[in-house]
């Protein structure tokens, strides 16, 4: 996302996508289904805020997952 000096990179995005389905428990039928619905987040590698690729994961993972529960929710 950005580079500082040198060209050096400071800033990255991790971007996770998955294709999801929702089916109804008591039919089978499925109730949607969503391809390459993602979650995301940026992370830089300097400074006082800086994380590490695993961290951002787990980040990008956690966004994912909100993004599916709303997704859920805002159908009710």
């Amino acid at each position: 996302l950005s580079y500082g000096d040198n060209d050096d990179i400071e800033e990255y995005r991790v971007e996770i996508s998955v294709d999801i389905e929702l089916f109804d428990n008591r039919t089978g039928e499925p109730m949607w289904k969503e391809g390459r619905f993602t979650g995301e987040t940026a992370y830089t590698v300097t400074g006082p805020n800086r994380k590490t690729g695993p961290q951002a994961q787990k980040e990008a993972v956690k966004d994912l997952a909100q993004r599916i529960v709303e997704r859920v929710v805002e159908e009710w």
